[in-house]
């Protein structure tokens, strides 16, 4: 039997190994597979199924793994798959309710309400460039180079961890907070003042994207520390897949797609730096948080970079 083919789409190798989908049974794995470059579908992927026995290869979906698990131990597969897609419902549930509150916690809102919002901070710092958002107080920006297009999309980390992708995202989030009111309102003043006036940083930020394709992989640029990190599309990718492992089954789709909050990989090890380390959330904090947007505990409120009261 010929090896497998080997595909590298955006530095990421394929066939690589995946979790198999929350509720199945044990003693399955799962691998991902890209489409061959003549195929109509090149470019995309494909997940497959296989028993740890050898017995049963390229099964496509939990409903075929557990009914071929429950034809090995002579039992109905109907019941099983019953209580797996009860399972699966509710863990929806609770993955919207979720999401429903990190939405409220970080100022989310949609269609009219979201352009209101967005018009709300407009009107009071102008419309947000990408060179401002950078200088705010410890915020960082990521390029990911994507070597197919060459194009290298950006993405904030605000020193609470969370990313954005959209600046439209923060500036409905600053409307958000600016209809509410508050002391808070002036902390965010105050951030965005000093990432107007900070030039420094605005010189820094035009350099990224062709620090992404020069080292033909991902760079991220720390304005309050002049600093640069990068590194390579396998590395990065590397890490994804070990986060991709490691994560609940659901966290993708944790925020809606404008949104989207990833806890970053751990240390790396880089040539000429010493480490990368990417602020993560605990659960408590976060808990913490939603419970004061929420208006539900009287507690200091999220940290955007400049403390105090």
């Amino acid at each position: 039997m010929p090896p497998p083919r080997i595909v590298v789409i955006n530095g990421i190798q394929y066939p690589r190994d995946v979790p198999v989908p929350e509720g199945c049974p044990e003693g399955w794995r799962g691998v991902e597979q890209a489409y061959g470059p003549t195929s109509k579908s090149a470019g995309h992927m494909y997940i497959r199924y296989y028993s740890l026995d050898g017995k049963h290869k390229m099964l496509m979906g939990p409903k075929q793994i557990i009914k071929a698990h429950c034809t090995d131990k002579n039992i109905p597969w109907e019941p099983e798959y019953a209580k797996y897609e009860i399972a699966l419902q509710e863990r929806r549930e609770r993955e919207a309710a979720s999401r429903r509150v990190e939405g409220e916690a970080r100022g989310f809102a949609e269609g009219a309400k979201r352009e209101e919002m967005i018009a709300l901070s407009r009107e009071r710092y102008g419309e947000l460039k990408g060179e401002i958002v950078f200088g705010f107080p410890g915020w960082k920006c990521r390029w990911d180079l994507l070597p197919e297009s060459q194009q290298t999309p950006k993405t904030f980390t605000a020193p609470d961890g969370l990313e954005w992708k959209l600046l439209r995202d923060v500036e409905c989030m600053f409307g958000t907070r600016i209809s509410k009111g508050g002391q808070e309102v002036e902390d965010i003043d105050k951030m965005v003042e000093a990432g107007k006036k900070n030039t420094a940083a605005h010189e820094l930020f035009h350099t990224g994207s062709g620090q992404a394709r020069d080292c033909a992989g991902v760079v991220e640029l720390d304005a309050a520390a002049m600093e640069d990190k990068t590194w390579t599309r396998e590395e990065r990718g590397e890490q994804m897949t070990k986060r991709q492992k490691s994560a609940p089954s659901g966290e993708k789709d944790f925020l809606p797609s404008s949104f989207s909050p990833v806890t970053g990989p751990g240390p790396l090890s880089i040539t000429g730096v010493n480490h990368i380390s990417r602020e993560t959330c605990d659960v408590e904090r976060l808990a913490s948080f939603y419970r004061e947007v929420l208006g539900l505990a009287q507690i200091p409120r999220p940290d955007f970079g400049f403390g105090g009261a």
